[in-house]
């Protein structure tokens, strides 16, 4: 099962996050037809009807961010900010300490989808690993924000 399956197993059961699998399943099928308006819409309903301050919902994130990413990787600056916006509350402060985390969490622990998601873990490593300068960058927007 890939990233998309098994993350749109968790988003069909949720009413409120049918939009996102709407739009991951048209990413799927029909790439060309999905517009960067639609992606930011979505995502920004979606990540309005997560909390943002537990483990779930950086899982939660960072899983519609490699959905989205895997088919259109010129999204990842436009949601980046948003989707590491948990890790930094829950103290995961630099670019390096994602790759941690993501490697203990989405990697080793049962994920909230019943089960680890490889590629999703693939696509933080080799994506994060890639941009690391992008990366940096918005942490340190964040961090500027915290003072």
């Amino acid at each position: 099962m890939n990233q998309f399956e098994s993350f749109r197993d968790v988003l069909s059961s949720m009413k409120h996050w049918r939009p996102m699998l709407a739009l991951l399943d048209d990413l799927s099928s029909k790439p060309e037809s999905v517009t960067d308006a639609r992606i930011e819409e979505v995502w920004h309903v979606y990540k309005q009807s997560i909390q943002t301050n537990c483990e779930g919902a950086a899982e939660a994130l960072m899983a519609a961010l490699s959905s989205i990413c895997a088919r259109r990787p010129e999204m990842l600056d436009k949601l980046l900010a948003d989707a590491i916006e948990p890790l930094f509350m829950l103290g995961v402060e630099a670019p390096e300490a994602l790759l941690v985390w993501a490697d203990a969490y989405i990697g080793h622990n049962e994920s909230y989808m019943g089960r680890p998601d490889e590629q999703a873990l693939k696509w933080i490593r080799e994506t994060f690993l890639l941009s690391g300068d992008a990366i940096q960058l918005v942490w340190d927007r964040l961090m500027e924000t915290e003072d």
